[in-house]
């Protein structure tokens, strides 16, 4: 009995993959997925640029918090000078 090209005979086994062949699909995916999260998502996410990848790309402009760090480093010597003072007029206790 013969099949009409595109057809599938009802006791055919579907295509299967030696093991050694989905071993290495499986290692080359998770290579792969390592080297999207730290060239990418580590960068953009969580601003961890391990490579300067993320730098050179502007991934670590997008970490939330990024600009705030940044500003906060600028101004802590600012908040720190002024720590002590108290806005004109206000009286401790009353």
């Amino acid at each position: 009995m013969s099949n009409a090209p595109g057809t599938v005979a009802a006791n055919a086994v579907p295509y299967q993959a030696p093991p050694a062949v989905l071993g290495k699909a499986v290692i080359a995916a998770g290579l792969g997925a390592a080297a999207i999260l730290v060239l990418f998502v580590l960068p953009a996410e969580r601003g961890i640029d391990v490579t300067g990848a993320g730098k050179a790309l502007g991934l670590t402009r997008m970490a939330p918090g990024a600009a705030a760090e940044a500003a906060d480093s600028a101004a802590a010597p600012t908040l720190a000078a002024t720590a002590g003072m108290r806005p004109s007029g206000s009286t401790v206790g009353s």
